[in-house]
């Protein structure tokens, strides 16, 4: 999806849902999806500002923070810029989850896979990143975050919709104003199309 242009949104869709069939929107979290930041400000300030998110969560859940695929242990100087793509996890199992948990014993092993602090000469303005959400990650900061509204492709959503699950679990469907009948739910107008997504449950 082009970040260039924060401000191109082709169709606003808002479903309703009942909140059992909410998990079902969770494979968006996991694939990724754009969102609004503040370009050249730290992941700290995204996470705390932007996301919403609180200090203690931060250190107690969010215990895996990778920024354009490499891993970070000081959320205080990892900037992010206009093409950052931002994936979160809580506590992974095995040696693995414990080489890439921020500021863990095992760290220093992933020393060329980790992120290095640049120097901040991008201008702060409002852009757009690419975020990943996982495991317990999705279940907890989803609802929240689908609720304000994500950044989609519209195919992405559309193969989604495939899925004839969620549609039995919706309540209502509205793009640009329009109340669509779930049960009659066409997913073609949304192929090509960059969508704001809002889930209500």
């Amino acid at each position: 999806m082009d970040k260039s242009n924060t401000d191109k949104i082709d169709i606003h869709l808002t479903v309703e849902i009942k909140p059992e069939f909410l998990s079902l929107f969770f494979r968006l979290l996991a694939n990724g999806f754009n969102i609004k930041a503040e370009i050249g400000s730290s992941l700290k300030e995204f996470f705390l500002d932007r996301l919403g998110l609180v200090e203690t969560y931060l250190e107690d859940r969010v215990q895996t923070i990778f920024l354009n695929g490499k891993a970070v242990d000081n959320i205080e100087t990892a900037l992010i810029t206009e093409d950052s793509t931002i994936a979160l996890s809580a506590a992974m199992p095995g040696l693995v989850g414990a080489t890439f948990r921020r500021g863990g014993r095992y760290a220093p092993m992933r020393e060329k896979i980790s992120y290095d602090t640049e120097v901040n000469d991008h201008r702060h303005q409002e852009g757009l990143v690419f975020l990943k959400l996982f495991n317990m990650i999705a279940k907890e900061m989803g609802p929240e975050i689908l609720k304000r509204g994500i950044l989609v492709k519209g195919e992405d959503l559309a193969d989604l919709f495939k899925n004839r699950e969620i549609l039995s679990g919706c309540v209502s469907v509205t793009y640009d104003n329009q109340i669509q009948n779930p049960d009659n739910f066409d997913d073609t107008f949304l192929q090509e199309k960059r969508v704001l997504l809002k889930i209500l449950s």
